[in-house]
């Protein structure tokens, strides 16, 4: 069995959000309590709504992005995916397509089912830099099947 998304996968979905939620959150607390709390000041009522938009855009940004990625393994047994507390196992049969988006600095893959399962039709990771293509070389028959040439 070999592993298709990055050991990052964890980072970016657990330990981020985690730190950027507590952070936000206790400095939007904190804007909020202000001298209630005996911290010797007062953020204006512009400043305390800037914070809350901020920590609530980030919380659903973070959501809908980074909370949705998966871990990926693949094997002549199937695809394994995992969110880290629930691991589905699908046949090689039932993916439709894998395609890889390049950001600035990061490529996240889409791993499409041919029917939704429990995590959805469309499952996002982030591919790993050291299994993802020598992978794909190794098996050029399901490369072709599953990562048609883009027209």
């Amino acid at each position: 069995m070999q592993r298709l998304s990055s050991n990052l996968t964890l980072f970016f979905k657990i330990f981020l959000p985690i730190m950027w939620l507590v952070f936000f959150g206790a400095t939007t607390l904190a804007f909020f309590a202000g001298r209630s709390a005996g911290m010797g000041f007062e953020a204006p009522l512009t400043l305390k709504l800037v914070m809350l938009v901020i920590f609530i855009s980030g919380a659903v940004s973070l959501y809908f992005t980074l909370l949705n990625l998966k871990r990926i393994e693949i094997g002549s047994e199937g695809v394994f995916v995992s969110n880290y507390f629930t691991h589905l196992k699908y046949k090689i049969e039932d993916v439709d397509s894998i395609t890889v988006t390049s950001f600035l600095i990061l490529s996240v893959a889409t791993l499409r089912l041919k029917s939704a399962g429990t995590f959805g039709k469309n499952i996002r990771f982030i591919p790993s830099g050291s299994n993802f293509r020598p992978f794909w070389d190794a098996h050029p028959e399901l490369k072709a099947r599953l990562m048609p040439e883009k027209k």
